[in-house]
């Protein structure tokens, strides 16, 4: 009877564990197909509030607007793989760099880079 009740526990284990795969594979693929959308039914709030450093943050980065004129006659520093241009060499996002170009703005937007939030606008230079 001992060998039975092992047979026993062991096989229950085992389909327990395959549920518990089985859920975690469907809960995978929904987290990957993205937000129920209200117009099928569906509608939630996951209570996720930004903070008010963020909401600020965000309001600065909406406010910036700039020309060819701010940038004109300034070196924007890149690198080849990147997304986005920097006004100084030493911004912290270049600092461990080893292969830096630099190019003028019409030649950098032409190329779709876009401004490092950290260094990338004229007023945020250090005078």
């Amino acid at each position: 009877m001992a060998d039975t009740e092992k047979r026993t526990k062991t096989v229950s284990n085992l389909i327990a564990g395959a549920a518990y795969s089985a859920l975690a594979a469907v809960l995978f693929v929904f987290s990957l197909s993205g937000p129920l959308s209200a117009q099928n039914g569906f509608s939630y709030d996951y209570g996720v509030t930004r903070s008010e450093n963020e909401q600020a943050a965000e309001t600065e980065y909406e406010e910036r607007t700039y020309s060819a004129e701010d940038y004109a006659g300034m070196r924007l520093y890149y690198t080849p793989f990147g997304k986005k241009w920097h006004l100084t060499r030493e911004c912290q996002y270049l600092r461990n760099s080893e292969n830096i170009l630099y190019t003028d703005y019409g030649t950098a937007v032409s190329a779709g880079l876009t401004p490092c939030s950290k260094c990338g606008y004229p007023d945020s230079l250090k005078d």
